[in-house]
């Protein structure tokens, strides 16, 4: 997918997505890339609340791909409370004893994201695009 059609989908979703995972108070920048060995990458600064996602768009092919990828990324963001714990627990262990605990905590991250997405694409039958017109219908009656 090119750039200018990867961040009109972006924009299009972000607030909705957002919305419905309570990120309201993180500050979230998207950008967008070429990388041979990830669909996205994730910087998060747990304690400031700020999240730097890249994308890399040449690799999704349809909008829903785009879209799954940008949902996982948030789902991230959801359990970085976590990312303070490990780096506490890295400042406490030798550097051999991080570089494992960072291959498990990574694993563990993976797993539960994985498990989470599971969640909203096959236990509660969403793909992205119903969550976010759920989210909207549920935000826009609980303000009226």
């Amino acid at each position: 997918m090119d750039e200018s059609k990867a961040r009109k989908l972006v924009n299009k979703y972000i607030k909705g997505i957002r919305n419905g995972l309570q990120l309201w108070q993180w500050e979230i920048n998207i950008t967008y890339m070429h990388q041979e060995d990830a669909l996205a990458e994730l910087k998060i600064d747990a304690e400031y609340k700020k999240a730097n996602i890249r994308i890399n768009h040449d690799d999704h092919e349809t909008e829903a791909d785009l879209l799954r990828t940008l949902f996982h990324e948030l789902l991230h963001i959801m359990h970085a409370d976590f990312e303070l714990y490990r780096d506490q627990v890295w400042e406490t262990v030798s550097k051999r004893q991080a570089e494992v605990l960072d291959k498990s905590y990574t694993y563990a991250c993976e797993k539960t994201v994985g498990r989470l997405l599971a969640i909203f694409e096959h236990g509660l039958g969403y793909d992205i695009k119903q969550f976010v017109k759920r989210t909207n219908y549920v935000n826009d009656k609980r303000l009226s």
